[in-house]
C-alpha cells in the first residue's frame, strides 16, 4: 500500500507542477517509541517519501521536529537511539537534496525530569549533532543550524526556518535575539537582483497562529507586515523587535 499511495500522491503533485514550481516534502512529530506501531510507521513514512521522489522531482526534504518520545522518564541513552532510528528511516527520503531539520519542543528532553536542570536533558552541542548538523548549506546566526534560511536561487525561493524551542529552559519559546535576526537577515533580500520576485516559505514546529503563545502570534504579525512592505515593531516578552520591510518579496 505504501508504493501505491506514494505513486498516487506523486502523480497528483506532478499534475500541478510547472517550470516555476517549488516542491518539497515535510514530515513532523515522529515521536519515536511512543506506541507499539510507531517505529514501523516511521519506517513506512520514510519509504513513502523516498518512493514519491522516484516518481517526481523534489527540491527539498524537511523534518519539522519532535523526533523522539520526549516524555517524563525518558533518558538520553534511549532518546539518542530514537534519533538514530529516525535518521535511518528518513535517510533515502532526503539523500542527495537539500534538507532542513527543525527542533521541536520534545527534542531536548526538558520533560524528562520535569525541570530544566536534569542530567537527562540534551545539551545544545548534542542537539546540534542530532538536528542542526543536518542543515548543510543554510545561513544561520551562530552556525548551530537551529534557525536560519536556505536559498534556492534558480527558483527564487528562500526557506526560513524557526526554532520555536529556543533555549530559555521552557518547552516553547522564540528568543528576541532569534526574531530580530530573522527580521534583519532571513527576511532581508536587499542583496538579490530582483527581490520582489522572490517567495518566502516559513517553517516552524509550533504553528505561529492561534492565541496559545502570544509571542508566536507577534511573529505572525511581523510576517504580515513583511508582505505589506511595512516598517514597525513587535514585542517578544518585554523586548521590542524592530523591522523595515520596504524591500520585500512575498511570503507564500
Amino acid at each position: 500500500y505504501i508504493t501505491e499511495e506514494a505513486k498516487r500522491v506523486a502523480m497528483l503533485v506532478a499534475s500541478k507542477k510547472n517550470i516555476d514550481s517549488f516542491c518539497f516534502i515535510a514530515g513532523a512529530d515522529t515521536h519515536y517509541a511512543t506506541g507499539a506501531d510507531t517505529p514501523i510507521a516511521i519506517i513506512h513514512a520514510g519509504m513513502g517519501a523516498e518512493y514519491i521522489r522516484r516518481h517526481t522531482q523534489v527540491d527539498m526534504f524537511a523534518m519539522l521536529g519532535d523526533y523522539i518520545g520526549g516524555a517524563d522518564g525518558d533518558t538520553k541513552i534511549g532518546a539518542t537511539d530514537e534519533y538514530f532510528s529516525v535518521h535511518k528511516a528518513m535517510y533515502l527520503a532526503g539523500n542527495g537534496i537539500k534538507q532542513l531539520w527543525l527542533r521541536g519542543n520534545h527534542d531536548r528532553l526538558l520533560q524528562s525530569g520535569g525541570v530544566s536542570t536534569t542530567d537527562e536533558e540534551f545539551t545544545l552541542d548534542e542537539l546540534y549533532t542530532h538536528i542542526g548538523s543536518m542543515n548543510v548549506g543554510t545561513i544561520s546566526a551562530d552556525g548551530s543550524g537551529s534557525y536560519g534560511y536556505l536559498d534556492f536561487e534558480q527558483k527564487k525561493i528562500r526557506v526560513v526556518y524557526l526554532n520555536t524551542s529556543d533555549d530559555d529552559g521552557t518547552y516553547v519559546w522564540c528568543s528576541p535575539e532569534q526574531i530580530q535576526w530573522i527580521a534583519d537577515n532571513a527576511l532581508n533580500l536587499s542583496n538579490k537582483e530582483n527581490p520582489t520576485e522572490w517567495g518566502i516559505v516559513v517553517l516552524s514546529h509550533v504553528p505561529l497562529w492561534g492565541d496559545i503563545f502570544d509571542y508566536l502570534t507577534s511573529i505572525q504579525t511581523m510576517l504580515d507586515a513583511y508582505n505589506n512592505g511595512e516598517t514597525g515593531s513587535i514585542k517578544i516578552s518585554s523586548t521590542t523587535i524592530t523591522y523595515n520591510f520596504a524591500t520585500h518579496g512575498e511570503i507564500i
